[in-house]
């Protein structure tokens, strides 16, 4: 396994943005959300805290199941 902190590289704002738009063009859904004061893998334990990652997680669940992928959402 890799710890995350030791990622070289963390994608700008910028950078995610011109990708969400490429994707867009392209034809492609997308839903980018910038969360103030948060890193490119706040998701990943030790990063975020547990409210922004379960908000986050929600997030993902909603979009890929308004696109087909899930067909029920389960919470706890």
């Amino acid at each position: 396994m890799v710890n995350p902190k030791q990622f070289a590289h963390t994608p700008k704002l910028g950078q995610s943005e011109r990708f969400a738009e490429a994707m867009r063009k392209a034809g492609d859904s997308v839903d980018l959300v910038p969360v103030e004061g948060r890193d490119h893998a706040f998701i990943t334990p030790g990063y975020g805290d547990d409210g922004t990652i379960s908000n986050a997680l929600a997030r993902v669940d909603a979009f890929l199941a308004g696109h087909g992928f899930l067909t029920e959402l389960t919470r706890k």
